[in-house]
């Protein structure tokens, strides 16, 4: 699977290649997330009880170090595409001690630093905040919470659909005070920040059981709650752990000449980028890591090979 997910993705960078007309050669670099299939995010009190004579793996079996995998094999990717591909950012962020999540912010420290204050939301499967500033110790970065994560599983199975377009199921049904309530009393919210959230915490099993508890509630009051739930969630994270804004004004990305439609792909090329030239690339204000490092696996594409005999 690993292998499939990458020539997916190496298929999408050709097809873009094609379309754009580009050589490889004229790609700097290919970046990509790849699927997060596991992710374990920090436990602060485990990891500080950790002896200093402990061996290096106990870090994981016992300590509560965070960790993760993204599926997409770079190795794939850079052989069809013949570019240099950088992926898997997590990982050394996670060895540092960090979250690994979000990574939006050293985008935002890159083309919002100028701005500040500024703070910037990206709400996908789960939604997250950052907080940008020309001085990397004083920036934030943390997960809200859930996204669209709950509102599209119960909207492919109450519905049938992948996900409520423009809100218009939500928008016909009711919030229920009761469920609502007890969203808002997800474990989740006790974490301290920085902090993570993935599947686990809000996807499509906890979704089920809120469901079952509350299936007297009609198809429509349950997106309408759950889409509430995530428009909580933000607040929460605004007004409990963001005190640099003196007021807030509402604009899309596009507004700064940074397109919305594109920003999570930009993110990952500007990661990328910093990769390649050994750019730091974390804020370990912002994720909770030891140190500053360069995030991302890099592998060299065949047309970078060098030492190799003449071929007749």
């Amino acid at each position: 699977m690993n292998d499939v997910v990458g020539a997916v993705f190496a298929e999408a960078a050709l097809s873009l290649m094609k379309a754009r007309k580009l050589k490889p050669q004229d790609v700097a670099v290919i970046g990509y997330d790849g699927q997060t299939v596991y992710q374990e995010p920090p436990e602060r009190d485990r990891m500080a009880a950790v002896a200093d004579t402990a061996r290096p793996f106990e870090r994981w079996t016992t300590g509560g170090d965070p960790c993760g995998l993204q599926i997409g094999e770079p190795g794939v990717v850079a052989v069809l595409t013949d570019v240099p591909t950088v992926t898997q950012f997590r990982s050394v962020d996670h060895a540092l001690g960090g979250t690994g999540a979000p990574l939006m912010q050293f985008l935002d420290h890159v083309f919002f630093k100028d701005l500040a204050p500024i703070a910037t939301l990206n709400i996908g499967g789960i939604s997250n905040l950052q907080v940008a500033n020309p001085d990397r110790s004083r920036m934030q970065a943390f997960d809200c919470g859930p996204g669209n994560v709950m509102i599209d599983h119960a909207m492919n199975k109450l519905f049938g659909k992948p996900y409520d377009a423009n809100g218009a199921v939500a928008a016909t049904g009711r919030v229920d005070a009761g469920c609502l309530a007890e969203l808002n009393a997800h474990p989740f919210f006790s974490r301290r920040v920085p902090r993570c959230a993935w599947r686990l915490d809000f996807g499509g099993d906890y979704a089920d059981a809120v469901m079952a508890r509350h299936a007297h509630l009609s198809p429509a009051d349950l997106v309408a709650t759950f889409t509430e739930f995530t428009a909580c969630a933000i607040v929460r994270a605004l007004t409990g752990h963001v005190t640099v804004l003196p007021h807030i004004q509402l604009r899309l990305s596009d507004a700064y000449g940074l397109p919305s439609q594109f920003k999570e792909a930009i993110k990952f090329a500007t990661l990328a980028f910093a990769t390649l030239h050994s750019v730091g690339n974390n804020i370990p204000a912002a994720c909770g890591a030891r140190d500053f490092g360069v995030l991302g696996k890099l592998v060299l594409p065949p047309r970078a090979a060098r030492g190799l005999p003449v071929r007749p």
